[in-house]
């Protein structure tokens, strides 16, 4: 049962707002391409200005040209505890766009869905971050703190965005943070961090003949995807398994071989609880 100070935020909601707004993003195009320049700005700038409708405390940070990570602030007392509501403005590629139903940016609707490149990750989940933020205010309800909201860029790379965002020293400030990403319309309570690992399988190259003169990379890299194995076994037995998250993964990725096949380099992502 909803408490009277919740019933009087939650009046605030308009479901036909949160429709537009996030058709709106969704048709801003925001895949990372370097090839042809298109980036996340535009859909920041978007963000941006329902940041300053609001009244919101804005802050434009560029992390790369053309990729700005955006943050908002609902400013509460001073000294006092913020939360964050974190989302990110670039989305997957779209691939061939001739192969979907509904045109991957124009947001159509069908039978009550939302379809288009971007609805659920995430540009549904940061305009509900920015519309919760209007209905405090529209409510008038005084935080005992303050919220904050970031619409940060390379969500879908290298994360670009939130460590910058760590590296200006926002973070430091954060007493709590929901991130509004889809989780099949579940609640998740636990996150794991992550760390990439680089590793370079070096062989010597030798011709197709005589290969016993050379050494080949392929076996070394094998051996050490096998060893990874075992220390993901070993590393799972030391830590057990979280009550609410799953447990700690290696995940060994290959990449292009630098030159002409003599090396191979492995690109090992760590998810530890």
């Amino acid at each position: 049962m909803l408490s009277d100070l919740e019933s009087k935020v939650l009046q605030h909601i308009d479901p036909d707002q949160v429709v537009e707004w996030t058709r709106e993003l969704m048709r801003i195009p925001s895949v990372y391409r370097p090839q042809t320049g298109e980036a996340e700005e535009n859909a920041a700038r978007w963000v941006k200005a329902r940041f300053q409708e609001l009244g919101l405390e804005t802050h434009w940070e560029v992390v790369e040209p053309g990729r700005p990570n955006v943050i908002g602030i609902l400013k509460g007392p001073e000294s006092a505890k913020c939360l964050m509501f974190e989302g990110h403005t670039d989305v997957v590629t779209e691939g061939d766009a001739s192969a979907w139903k509904h045109p991957p940016f124009e947001a159509q609707i069908e039978n009550g869905r939302i379809y288009g490149r971007g609805g659920n990750d995430m540009k549904g989940g940061l305009v509900a971050a920015i519309l919760a933020i209007q209905a405090i205010i529209k409510s008038g309800v005084k935080l005992g703190g303050s919220v904050l909201i970031g619409a940060l860029v390379d969500e879908e790379g290298r994360m670009k965005g939130v460590k910058h965002f760590v590296q200006q020293g926002w973070a430091k400030g954060i007493s709590a943070a929901i991130i509004c990403e889809p989780e099949d319309n579940r609640l998740c309570i636990a996150q794991k961090g992550v760390m990439w690992v680089k590793v370079m399988v070096t062989g010597k190259m030798a011709h197709g003949a005589m290969p016993l003169t050379g050494i080949n990379p392929v076996y070394r890299a094998a051996a050490l995807l096998k060893e990874l194995e075992a220390l993901e076994a070993d590393e799972i037995r030391r830590h057990g398994k979280h009550e609410f998250s799953a447990s700690l993964a290696l995940r060994p990725r290959s990449s292009s071989p630098p030159c002409k096949g003599s090396r191979k380099t492995t690109s090992c992502r760590r998810n530890a609880p």
